[in-house]
């Protein structure tokens, strides 16, 4: 187990814990936290958790090196990310957040060549997913950008981004019932937490969210106006 949590391939170290309790199973617990933390774009908790869990994580991570990193994530500097894009560790993000810088210059295949990087270091990583996504609906393949959103979502099935863009996505294949049934699965995500309307999953998402402190008979009328609105304009 430990040689897989060295090469940052915690998945398949995870299922070898299933199998047998033999193993780091502290070391593979804190990096399986500090790769959610990341996912999230939480990086305060992230480097809460390298203080916290440092003696498990010391084994297969240079806490020095990954402090440092965080402050590239947060710099968005593609400078100060470059000697972390191949990190097995902290690649992924890297990568994701360099994504996202490529797309504000307007650099959409360096983009999608930056989040295919993020995937391939990290499979679940369900903002890079998202973003993939994000590029085919702009590219008009509509259908290419719902099979990413679900994809996000099996990783990840509150993340609200997804479901705000899917809810768009089947708007444009006029599937409507679709459309609403993820609306309302955003709103109801934010509703309950809506600090997380503070995370960038780096496109700029289609459409307008919502308002997410509305009550719950509130929010199921603003969304039917919502669509009906949509449904006349088009």
């Amino acid at each position: 187990m430990e040689e897989l949590l060295r090469q940052g391939r915690y998945d398949e170290a995870k299922q070898q814990s299933l199998l047998t309790p033999a193993g780091d199973q502290a070391g593979l617990a804190a990096l399986l936290e500090l790769r959610a933390w990341l996912r999230d774009k939480r990086y305060e908790m992230a480097r809460a958790g390298l203080e916290k869990d440092a003696k498990f994580l010391t084994p297969y991570l240079n806490l020095g090196a990954a402090r440092e990193a965080i402050k590239a994530f947060e710099a968005e500097d593609p400078a100060a990310l470059e000697p972390f894009l191949d990190d097995p560790h902290l690649g992924a993000e890297a990568n994701c957040v360099l994504g996202v810088i490529r797309v504000r210059e307007g650099d959409r295949e360096g983009a999608r060549l930056a989040f295919d990087r993020s995937l391939r270091l990290d499979p679940g990583h369900y903002r890079a997913i998202t973003n993939l996504g994000n590029l085919e609906l702009e590219a008009g393949r509509t259908a290419e950008a719902v099979v990413m959103y679900e994809k996000a979502l099996q990783s990840n099935p509150d993340y609200p981004h997804a479901h705000h863009n899917l809810a768009a996505a089947y708007r444009k294949l006029g599937q409507i019932g679709k459309s609403v049934h993820h609306l309302k699965r955003e709103q109801r995500l934010l509703y309950r937490s809506p600090a997380r309307r503070l995370g960038d999953a780096g496109l700029p998402r289609p459409g307008r969210t919502l308002p997410g402190n509305l009550d719950s008979r509130w929010l199921v009328l603003v969304v039917v106006v919502a669509v009906v609105y949509l449904l006349l304009r088009n």
